[in-house]
């Protein structure tokens, strides 16, 4: 028993010291920006009609919301976010209305992915229609920047 004293309160005595670290500032809420890309593809096929570039711009507040636009293609951004990988990802499940490409208008999931060193996050969005004879994907994809 004399032992194993020593370890249990080394634990706890680590376990207290880390938990006194301040946790890294969450780089996420805020208003990011940057240079989007819209794709759809059917059948294995892009199809030409419904890709775009748009400057995009995308607020995520503390609270999980997501709000933000596409202003050259018109798509809006309704939803919120979850928990990723600390400091480092935050998940995203957002609705896009009123797209110029009507099929564009539907819900969307992914994940903006943040690089410490450049101060920027990856988006990546998706979405997937599965039917007999017909499959479509659309993505988005962006860098962003605060």
């Amino acid at each position: 028993m004399k032992q194993t004293l020593p370890k249990i309160v080394l634990c706890l005595f680590a376990l207290n010291v880390a938990a006194a670290q301040p946790l890294p500032a969450d780089p996420f809420p805020g208003t990011w920006s940057g240079t989007a890309q819209f794709q759809r593809n059917v059948g294995g096929s892009i199809d030409a009609a419904a890709h775009s570039v748009s400057d995009m711009v995308l607020t995520l507040d503390a609270k999980g919301r997501v709000t933000g636009n596409a202003s050259e293609n018109g798509c809006r951004f309704l939803g919120v976010t979850t928990p990723g990988f600390a400091g480092v990802t935050i998940n995203l499940d957002v609705t896009l209305s009123s797209c110029k490409h009507p099929s564009f208008n539907r819900r969307f999931n992914g994940s903006i992915s943040y690089s410490k060193a450049t101060k920027t996050g990856v988006l990546n969005l998706s979405s997937n229609l599965m039917a007999p004879g017909k499959a479509e994907i659309f993505d988005i994809k962006a860098t962003l920047s605060k």
